[in-house]
């Protein structure tokens, strides 16, 4: 039996295999709302102690470059960030901290071009987390306006 005889469409398997499958063609997700309920739909899912809610929807324009939009890509670098975390003890994911998960080789041939790890430093964390703060905020007054109008 060759290698290729279990690929779909060819030899008895990949017949098989091809017959109870069909090929949906997907494309990155452009940056837009989709993206970001995305984004903080998987934020919803983390267990981590320490994880500050809203850090990854703060980010969610660096997953987007990171990632080139690739769902998959962007719950590889999730999943992967969220094991890190633990193996280390911070229990929190920081865009320090995904900068440091590889990822597919579209998505980090899709982002060469844009995205470059950020500078390891206290200064960086600051700013990563000081972001984080006025994400928070503003988007605490952002909920609080829509609440108050639809009273």
């Amino acid at each position: 039996m060759q290698p290729t005889s279990c690929a779909p469409g060819r030899g008895t398997r990949g017949r098989q295999i091809a017959g109870r499958a069909a090929l949906v063609r997907t494309g990155p997700f452009p940056y837009r709302q989709e993206w970001k309920g995305l984004v903080a739909t998987m934020e919803q899912t983390l267990r981590l102690h320490r994880h500050q809610p809203g850090t990854l929807v703060c980010l969610d324009r660096y997953l987007h470059q990171r990632t080139g939009g690739m769902i998959g890509s962007l719950s590889h670098l999730v999943r992967a960030g969220a094991i890190s975390a633990i193996l280390d003890g911070s229990e929190q994911l920081t865009q320090e901290l995904l900068d440091a998960i590889k990822l597919d080789h579209a998505a980090e041939s899709a982002t060469r071009s844009g995205w470059q790890p950020s500078a390891a430093g206290s200064r960086q964390r600051l700013a990563v987390f000081g972001k984080s703060i006025r994400c928070l905020v503003s988007s605490c007054r952002t909920t609080t306006t829509t609440s108050a109008r639809s009273s």
